[in-house]
């Protein structure tokens, strides 16, 4: 028998809320709500889904590797999308090919596939602190990126690490871990510390001349701190890590769910639950509650990352 072929099926935020809707008879099917009630499911829908990262839900589609951009003697950074500092999901990593001079505006890297005009561009500098700034102009032919004036802050050799990237990092909701990226592209994992941890640490600096082993995220309601210990010593060395994005919101009708298909069922039952008090109809919440929670356990088990586990005994004590 012939199939759709197709495997696009998806809701919008006001499908959902109809379905919910006509399941506990707060509507009929082909009946029109209220702006009122619309919104106030919608409401409710938003609330749910914020609730639901709370279950680390849907790990392949809010589970991203970032790269945050150290600077030399700088311990702290913020990540949001209006940060002076620099992270991002999808980036460019390059070399210069030739050596520059301060105030030189035209580049030649050694690639140039990626990056756009009025992507932000850090180069690292002979001093080895990177300088930011944008991109003016792209010649794919030649491999040249032109920057603004003033120019390089001061001279930069052949081989000095060139990063570029358009969109900046989104607050993280969790970093799960990091590494250290030096510029071989060698890869050395860091410790994960706690608040705590980190807080007794009794110099954030020392030793000067060494690289990241170890860090500490601390979500802020718009941004997030990321600590790194010890102080990195240069910019040639960047940190990738895995994190957890927050949902976007359902702001109009249209609107479809940040995370996978999977995913609807439940949510569509447990709103219905939410939303059944304000409709007068609280007495199907028994009814709905348990198919609502085992569509929950349900994807819950199937939503997770296969690995292998192992233990070993720690012969610290």
């Amino acid at each position: 028998m012939p199939t759709s072929g197709s495997y696009t099926f998806n809701m919008t935020r006001d499908q959902i809320i109809l379905d919910a809707m006509y399941m506990i008879g707060a509507a009929g099917v082909g009946e029109t709500p209220s702006d009122n009630d619309l919104q106030y499911c919608a409401r409710q829908l938003n609330m749910l889904c914020k609730e639901l990262e709370a279950e680390a839900l849907h790990v392949w589609s809010t589970v991203f590797q970032g790269t945050l951009y150290l600077q030399p003697g700088q311990t702290s950074y913020t990540l949001s999308s209006t940060s002076s500092d620099h992270a991002s999901v999808s980036v460019v990593e390059t070399t210069l090919t030739n050596s520059y001079d301060a105030t030189d505006v035209a580049l030649v890297v050694g690639t140039v596939s990626g990056m756009t005009v009025g992507d932000h561009i850090g180069i690292q500098l002979d001093t080895n602190y990177v300088y930011w700034t944008t991109i003016s102009t792209i010649n794919s032919g030649t491999k040249t990126v032109t920057i603004p004036n003033p120019g390089l802050e001061s001279a930069a050799a052949a081989g000095n690490q060139v990063y570029t990237y358009t969109t900046p990092l989104v607050r993280p909701l969790k970093i799960i871990d990091a590494r250290r990226r030096d510029n071989t592209n060698l890869d050395v994992e860091l410790t994960l510390m706690g608040s705590l941890e980190y807080a007794n640490l009794p110099n954030k600096i020392l030793p000067a001349n060494a690289q990241p082993t170890s860090f500490y995220y601390h979500p802020l309601l718009t941004e997030g701190i990321f600590y790194c210990w010890p102080t990195p010593c240069d910019g040639s060395s960047r940190i990738k890590f895995t994190y957890e994005r927050t949902l976007q919101d359902l702001v109009n009708a249209s609107d479809t769910l940040d995370f996978p298909q999977e995913w609807y069922s439940p949510v569509l039952w447990l709103l219905a639950i939410r939303i059944a008090p304000a409709f007068g109809a609280a007495a199907q919440i028994d009814r709905l509650a348990p198919i609502a929670e085992k569509m929950l356990t349900k994807v819950l088990t199937w939503d997770g990352e296969y690995a292998s586990v192992s233990f070993r005994p720690d012969y610290r004590s």
